[in-house]
């Protein structure tokens, strides 16, 4: 092989890598007219083909990787699935629950639940449809969530139920008055393509520890409190052992 010809190949291999390099693997076929030169220069040849082995060991571990990434993704959409609300995105009952619990395990803060219960839904959905009830839902979260603090919680856990979980929750008085800010906020009107809406909502309120030491009793709490609530009324919010209060109170 002549000096020419050497640097030839030389460059013809250092493209090959390149393109290797930019896992382009398509062009490591081009390696094979290598096996040619093995008789005039062996060690060119035997380059060749290490760069050739390389190329393949590299395919299949970006193989392994893709097929690794697609389990992990495949395996989120499924814990997602199982823990998120798809009508709102919001967490469901079980990651609601599994976030309370978290949040009494650490006991270092005072906590509050906020249970809510639309009032006035089920007309829309028989009036408007299914669609427009799920329309209904999501602009509530909306609404709802926009009056929460940041690092607060809110799921959906039912048909027209909804929780709030306020970590350092602050006074009674500072609850409250979330609560009394979302009676007026779900008091207004929804416009939706189907039409306009009108509901309202319940809401019991619970205190870690004043009402309950776990979830369970916590929940159960706040739950009493939004059907005392309903009783008197509805569109309205009560704590939990208190008088129920209205939108403007």
């Amino acid at each position: 092989m002549s000096d020419r010809q050497l640097d030839a190949a030389l460059e013809r291999l250092v493209r090959i890598t390149r393109h290797i390099s930019r896992a382009d693997y398509e062009h490591a076929r081009e390696l094979m007219a290598f096996a040619d030169i093995e008789r005039t220069h062996p060690r060119l040849a035997e380059l060749a083909e290490a760069i050739g082995l390389m190329s393949v060991q590299l395919e299949a571990r970006e193989f392994r990787l893709e097929n690794t990434i697609e389990d992990l993704l495949a395996t989120r959409a499924a814990v997602e699935a199982a823990h998120i609300d798809p009508v709102t995105e919001l967490p469901n009952r079980l990651l609601f629950h599994a976030r309370l619990q978290d949040a009494l395990a650490r006991k270092d803060t005072r906590l509050a639940v906020l249970f809510l219960d639309l009032d006035r839904f089920k007309q829309v959905n028989d009036t408007l449809g299914h669609d427009a009830g799920d329309a209904l839902l999501r602009l509530v979260a909306e609404r709802v969530g926009g009056l929460l603090r940041q690092g607060d919680t809110l799921g959906r856990v039912g048909g027209d139920e909804f929780i709030a979980l306020l970590e350092c929750a602050g006074s009674d008085e500072e609850v409250q008055a979330i609560a009394g800010r979302i009676v007026e906020a779900i008091a207004r009107p929804f416009e939706l393509p189907q039409g306009t809406a009108h509901i309202g909502v319940s809401v019991g309120i619970a205190f870690a520890p004043d009402h309950g030491r776990n979830a369970m009793q916590l929940l159960k709490a706040a739950d009493a409190a939004m059907y005392e609530a309903k009783r008197g009324g509805r569109n309205a919010w009560r704590t939990a052992d208190a008088r129920a209060h209205g939108a403007t109170a």
